[in-house]
């Protein structure tokens, strides 16, 4: 689905949404993977846009979570595209640490990893706050995950993955309490968000925001 001329969101994707963002420079990144075996559609809907497989130079990865990581490691073999990933997320997405997950998470997590192999992979780039990649700059956005990361372009788009999301009609739900291992550190993230202007907010579960997105974001106050 086109969001506008530099985004688009790949439709019938299990997990989180996955974006491709082309920057003002010429720059293709697809944006979080989701599901393993995401990739086939991915790839199919890049097709049709009429971009080729060799134009893709970065895959960069809000967090490590599986459902936003996926197809990442299929997506490089396929694209050859560098992966990206904030410093603190990369031994989970080597597999060197793995995440405890509290409470209900942490059940759905230990019964989704009996079924469904986590497909670990060496980042090519890691990232930091105030980094830019691929005509995005980077924004730490602790709390869901301690390295989640936030992608923003000044004035027009910010991909929050899952430091702030929304429901099936574009409203702002700020973040999911259940799913976010340090509650304090999210709080601080909408925070700071609050302080960027853009257009259209592109979150990892939800709908796009498409208009006054920031301004939206501002009114928000039930954290």
């Amino acid at each position: 689905m086109k969001i506008n001329e530099n985004v688009y969101l790949f439709e019938k994707i299990r997990g989180a949404n996955s974006y491709l963002y082309i920057s003002d420079n010429s720059d293709v990144s697809i944006i979080d993977t989701g599901m393993p075996g995401s990739a086939v559609k991915i790839l199919s809907q890049i097709s049709q846009m009429g971009i080729s497989m060799e134009k893709i130079k970065y895959i960069i990865l809000t967090h490590s979570d599986i459902d936003h990581m996926g197809s990442a490691a299929d997506l490089k073999n396929v694209t050859g595209a560098k992966v990206a990933i904030h410093e603190k997320e990369a031994p989970y997405l080597l597999g060197e640490k793995n995440k405890k997950r509290k409470g209900i998470i942490g059940l759905i997590f230990g019964i989704l990893f009996k079924f469904i192999k986590n497909p670990n992979i060496a980042p090519d780039i890691i990232l930091k706050e105030g980094d830019f990649i691929g005509g995005l700059r980077v924004v730490s956005s602790p709390g869901h995950t301690e390295g989640s990361i936030s992608l923003y372009n000044a004035g027009t788009v910010l991909f929050s993955g899952d430091a702030i999301i929304t429901d099936k009609h574009s409203n702002i739900k700020g973040f999911n309490t259940i799913a976010t291992s340090d509650i304090s550190e999210a709080v601080k993230t909408i925070n700071k968000i609050k302080h960027l202007e853009f257009e259209v907010l592109l979150p990892g579960h939800g709908k796009p925001v498409l208009k006054k997105a920031s301004d939206k974001l501002k009114k928000y106050n039930k954290i």
